[in-house]
């Protein structure tokens, strides 16, 4: 909140206070000239006149602050200053209002400090007739000082608008007018709800009654017309030019002129800031002389005054002295006989006198009777008024009651009218739904036919793009520069697994057969596949022993994660790790849960009622919740949840940004956790009472160079490869994961170039790549509720995941994978004939071609491990990923299947790589039978 002293920010604060925003905890009290109340921090007032003073200035010193004295590591600590104030004056508050004029001179420090802490800043310039803040201000005899002049109040007006506006300018920002808070409140909030593009937590009806007592008009003590402004010698020039452009600012009309005139008013008085002071100066002792001769002038007037009411008075007393001698001069004349006449009065006197006492005494008695019955009447009196009130206070609440029942009454008389309209509504859409079924039907009959047209053209695309192919490899300039490919081929197979392919000839069965089973693995993965194959075949070799051991040949390998099974198999680590998903781990440690919401009101009941019922006790979860610009009810659904349930939890946290991306919200939410293990979750899902115990247990288990436990998804889980053994995984999909904080950050966290479909796996990569590990849960679960029907989704779907997969090729494929990649979308764009699918194949190749050099230059590997690519995949499809698999059924309800192993030889491996991958299953009714076939 920015404005001038004296400009109606406190009302307007209150105002937002009332419909939703938090106010800070410890507040300035109220005062003479402000008995409503200040609404602002006392500490950061404190604060602002300390920074004041350090800059030799005060509150009511116009002259512009000399920021050029602070220091850069001052100004970092001013900043610091104001943030910590602002944490500690608003914790968790998700809406606040920080009021305090001050503000204005300091603007650009509270900007900066708010939004670097991820803080949103929406400034509000409240502004008012500057004649009426002078007027106002020269009444503030404790503050205000009598050698100050109007031109001195216009002066500290001016620099505060023009600071505030200058500060604010490239910001959304709301201006508005006192008069216009006092007389139509409402439209002012509803302006400020509509420049924002936000919505106050407490309706207008919620606060409609307490604003109204709150905004007292009586209160507003100067009113002073704009005619006037523009006339007062005073104001006229900077000031009223000054009133005229912000007004056009908040109007929106003539806005660029309006600025100009601002800065140039900046511009002059800056220039003419020395001049200023020398005139002021003089103003100033110029004043304090009138004011000193006011002063004599007053007490000769009194002194005057005086005088003259002395002389009148003895001249009265003049007259009274002359008339009194007269009288006495008669009086001794017929002194004589009035002595006479007095003895007889004297005695007709007396008789009066006792006659009055017994009329006394009579008198004296019906006094007692008197005094008794008024105390009588006023303790009826009394009683009358206690009634009156009693039953004016009984008046009273029948007449709220009576208005309640009419509101209700025509609240009722809504909901009828509006359920019959819901009823119409029902009928027609039933006609239409009828209707649209229909349709649907010949769609999908054009649809197969269209479908059917696209595969043929589609195969027959493939036919003419392998012929072209065959015919580029059957050409002469293919076959004439082959030896030169053969020898290039050798060199760089010398120089990127020499080192390690000598050391496997020494150790293995010789130059030729080594050299054979290279040639081959060459042949199909070529020479970075070949060198994790080399690296694997020695690590295997190292912590198995002999070669002749009877382990499986390295020409053998599926995957470069099986010389690391032996670290594993049938130990006791690996049976309690399975086991871990069912058991309570001793003193639960705090976790985060992250999710980020778009548009997400439709799941958010289903998520939280799941969350809630989690074995993994609610208190140890600090909620952190990203929203990316929702506008369909999703922030007042998250608002409302957290005031009622936010005691259920260790802490709840909502914070808003503009729409980045998953990756960018979840890592706003991990950056501001203080928990090691953060577990990022989608809100269309939900949770199995067992799942974040289960994965929980897991992260706390494992050892420090895993990163990441994926949870397996229902009813149908990710058809990538892991290894059914080892549980390690080549990519972990973030719908539901639990991350190790730490390594997260290490590798610096989600890739912001990816928007979504796709983050999830460079970041697997990259922290493989970095030497982490990641493991892939299948008996943790969780439901995802993935809306098949949302037509609008799919093809964002179609392109993001495209441009990622061509993109993370990039960064992490070799030479032939990026050939491939760029390949596949040729040929995808070249091939296809539905133009919807083309623009998403269009809009791909844009963002790959757009990103590609970022992902070439930046985040490369530091590790030799493999990075699979599938076409459009990631890996390998595995058998059964499409079977859906249920957590209602009960051991009893599933028929037990028997899995029979028979031994070979006398080597164990291969017999504990098949009981530890029957422990790995998650069908939950299985005997294992192992045969010894006596060899």
């Amino acid at each position: 909140m920015l404005g001038m002293h004296r400009s109606g920010t406190s009302a307007l604060t209150r105002v937002l206070s009332l419909m939703g925003a938090d106010l800070p905890k410890n507040l300035m009290g109220s005062s003479a000239d402000n008995e409503k109340g200040h609404w602002e921090p006392q500490r950061l007032v404190d604060y602002h006149d300390q920074l004041l003073e350090e800059l030799d200035s005060s509150w009511h010193d116009w002259r512009p602050l000399d920021f050029t004295k602070l220091t850069t590591a001052r100004r970092e600590t001013i900043q610091s200053d104001i943030l910590e104030i602002v944490n500690s004056e608003c914790p968790d508050s998700e809406l606040f209002v920080i009021k305090d004029p001050r503000v204005c001179r300091f603007a650009g420090f509270f900007i900066d400090a708010l939004q670097q802490d991820g803080i949103g800043v929406k400034p509000v310039l409240s502004f008012r007739n500057p004649l009426e803040v002078s007027r106002s201000l020269e009444e503030r005899t404790n503050n205000w000082f009598d050698k100050y002049t109007r031109t001195d109040a216009a002066l500290l007006w001016l620099s505060h608008i023009l600071c505030a506006e200058r500060e604010t300018r490239a910001h959304k920002r709301a201006i508005v007018g006192y008069d216009e808070v006092l007389s139509d409140w409402k439209g002012e909030v509803k302006s400020i709800q509509k420049q924002f593009g936000m919505e106050f937590p407490h309706s207008f009806r919620e606060t409609e009654k307490e604003i109204n007592e709150f905004l007292d008009a009586r209160l507003r003590h100067h009113t002073r017309s704009d005619e006037e402004v523009l006339l007062d010698p005073h104001l006229r020039g900077w000031a009223g030019d000054a009133y005229s452009a912000v007004n056009k600012l908040r109007s929106a009309k003539g806005t660029r002129n309006a600025k100009e005139t601002l800065d140039h008013i900046q511009s002059v008085i800056l220039s003419a800031k020395p001049v200023l002071n020398a005139v002021l100066e003089e103003a100033h002792l110029a004043n304090r002389s009138l004011v000193e001769r006011q002063a004599d002038v007053e007490q000769l007037q009194k002194e005057v005054s005086g005088k003259k009411a002395i002389e009148r008075n003895l001249t009265e007393l003049q007259c009274e002295l002359e008339k009194a001698i007269a009288q006495q001069k008669a009086l001794e004349a017929g002194f004589g006989g009035l002595i006479d006449a007095k003895d007889q009065a004297l005695v007709d006197a007396q008789a009066d006198v006792e006659q009055l006492k017994k009329e006394v005494s009579a008198k004296k008695s019906n006094e007692r009777k008197l005094s008794k019955l008024q105390v009588e009447h006023k303790n009826v009196v009394a009683q009358q008024k206690a009634l009156e009130a009693e039953f004016k206070g009984q008046i009273d609440a029948k007449d709220r009651a009576l208005v309640d029942a009419q509101a209700d009454v025509k609240q009722l008389q809504k909901e009828v009218s509006g359920k019959k309209a819901i009823e119409r509504q029902l009928t027609e859409l039933q006609c239409e739904h009828e209707k649209g079924i229909a349709r649907q039907k010949a769609l999908e009959a054009e649809f197969e036919g269209q479908i059917d047209a696209k595969d043929r053209a589609l195969e027959l695309a493939w036919g003419k793009l392998e012929t072209t192919h065959q015919a580029y490899r059957n050409s002469t300039s293919w076959k004439i520069t082959k030896p030169f490919r053969i020898l290039k081929d050798i060199g760089r197979l010398i120089v990127l697994c020499g080192p390690n392919l000598f050391e496997l000839i020494n150790r293995g069965d010789g130059l030729n057969s080594s050299v054979a089973k290279a040639m081959e693995v060459w042949r199909s993965n070529g020479f970075v596949g070949l060198n994790s194959a080399v690296k694997a075949i020695l690590l295997r070799q190292r912590l198995v022993g002999k070669k002749d051991d009877g382990q499986p040949n390295a020409s053998n390998f599926s995957s470069y994660i099986i010389p690391y099974r032996q670290e594993v198999l049938g130990s006791k680590w690996h049976i309690s790790y399975r086991a871990n998903s069912k058991t309570k781990s001793e003193g639960n440690t705090n976790i985060t849960v992250s999710a980020v919401t778009y548009n997400s009101k439709k799941w958010l009941e289903i998520f939280f009622k799941s969350l809630e019922k989690q074995s993994f006790p609610t208190e140890n979860i600090n909620l952190i919740i990203v929203d990316n610009g929702s506008s369909d009810g999703t922030n007042k659904f998250l608002i409302d949840y957290k005031e009622k349930n936010s005691k259920r939890y260790n802490s709840v946290k909502l914070l808003k940004l503009k729409n980045q991306g998953f990756g960018s919200g979840h890592d706003m939410a991990i950056r501001k956790s203080r928990d090691e293990f953060v577990l990022v979750t989608n809100v269309d899902l939900e949770f199995h009472k067992e799942s974040i115990q289960g994965i929980v247990n897991h992260g706390i288990a494992d050892d420090l160079n895993v990163a990441s436990w994926e949870l397996r998804q229902c009813p149908y889980e990710h058809p990538k490869y892991y290894d059914p053994v080892t549980l390690d995984t080549s990519w972990s999909s973030h719908a539901c994961v639990l991350l190790r904080k730490s390594a997260y950050l290490r590798v610096g966290g989600y890739e912001t170039k990816i928007f979504m479909y796709g983050e999830d796996v460079e970041l697997s990569y990259r922290l493989r790549g970095n030497g982490f590990g990641l493991k892939y849960i299948p008996w943790v679960t969780v439901t995802h509720h993935v809306d098949l029907e949302d037509q609008a989704v799919r093809p964002h779907q179609l392109s993001g995941s495209i441009a990622a997969n061509l993109l993370i090729r990039s960064r992490y494929g070799t030479s032939e994978e990026r050939e491939e990649g760029q390949a596949i979308i040729e040929g995808l764009l070249s091939t296809e004939q539905d133009a919807n699918r083309l623009n998403s194949f269009q809009i791909a190749y844009s963002k790959f071609q757009e990103d590609k050099e970022h992902f070439v230059n930046s985040n490369r590997p530091t590790s030799m491990v493999p990075f699979p690519f599938a076409g459009l995949d990631y890996d390998m499809c595995r058998d059964g990923y499409n079977v859906p698999l249920s957590r209602d059924a009960g051991k009893g309800a599933i028929p037990k299947v028997s899995i029979i192993t028979r031994t070979h030889g006398q080597n164990l491996y291969y017999l504990r790589e098949a009981i530890t991958s029957v422990l790995n299953q998650t069908y939950e009714n299985i005997e294992h039978i192992i045969v010894e076939d006596g060899t």
